[in-house]
């Protein structure tokens, strides 16, 4: 609620656009600050926390909201495969009875690829609005 009350997303919104920030540097940053996060916290805490204050910048950059929710999913599954709190780590850990080392070493390859769907996703956002067009 201070937020709301004190404007800080309309003014943050307001520096990054004042700053000289893209849309491409915009999404490199996030992507990131999700990743980052991701690695941390559980999914639903990120997007309460980060959403309020990205969705006014979205609008002053022209990204597609929906754009930048596909973008923001990959981000935190990239971090949830990600040591040191990677949840999904531990789950899978869990599911399969095998070390948490030896779960990382499977992930590895996976964490490649979706290194690169995120970058491909990023940079063309047709793919991933394909179907809302």
């Amino acid at each position: 609620m201070f937020l709301t009350t004190e404007q800080v997303p309309q003014a943050f919104a307001q520096w990054v656009t004042d700053s000289g920030f893209n849309k491409w540097t915009f999404l490199l940053i996030v992507s990131i600050l999700f990743f980052m996060l991701g690695m941390f916290l559980e999914p639903t805490a990120i997007i309460l926390i980060t959403l309020p204050i990205f969705l006014p910048i979205l609008q002053t950059l022209d990204i597609n909201v929906f754009h930048f929710a596909i973008i923001m999913v990959v981000n935190m599954e990239l971090g949830m495969i990600t040591p040191p709190v990677g949840l999904n780590l531990f789950v899978v850990s869990g599911i399969a009875k095998e070390r948490v080392e030896q779960v990382i070493r499977g992930v590895v390859p996976f964490f490649g690829i979706f290194v690169i769907v995120l970058i491909i996703i990023v940079v063309f956002p047709q793919i991933s609005l394909f179907l809302i067009e």
